[in-house]
């Protein structure tokens, strides 16, 4: 019983600040300081969201929500993105965001990070 409250205790700690340690990056942000490079943080938000409904799936505790806060915010982070951040998207940003996205999809049917690796090393010395 113990062992529960404090992991909610936790949790309760660890999501206001995993918000709060973006809060300057969301500020300069808004300012025009910093240009968020959209790829990045769609992927950082796909990947930390994917997690989380693994996370619960496989019965995790309380902690997984840090981890829907970091999704959430790397969303968040995101729209800004698309409205003031980095307009220089190069072929290769494409590229690897490409490639991203069939790893992960990979990952995903796999179920399994090896067998994901070694398929889209398969598809890469299949063309």
């Amino acid at each position: 019983m113990l062992c529960g409250r404090v992991k909610d205790t936790c949790r309760h700690c660890c999501d206001p600040t995993c918000f709060c340690s973006y809060a300057p990056y969301l500020r300069d942000t808004i300012r025009g300081k910093t240009k968020p490079h959209v790829y990045s943080w769609f992927l950082w938000g796909l990947l930390a969201s994917i997690i989380f409904a693994l996370q619960i799936t496989n019965d995790a505790d309380a902690g997984a929500f840090v981890t829907l806060s970091a999704g959430i915010i790397s969303f968040v982070i995101f729209g800004f993105g698309i409205r003031v951040g980095e307009k220089n998207i190069t072929r290769s940003d494409t590229f690897f965001f490409a490639t991203a996205l069939i790893s992960t999809g990979l990952w995903l049917i796999a179920g399994e990070g090896l067998l994901a690796m070694t398929l889209l090393v398969g598809l890469k010395f299949s063309d």
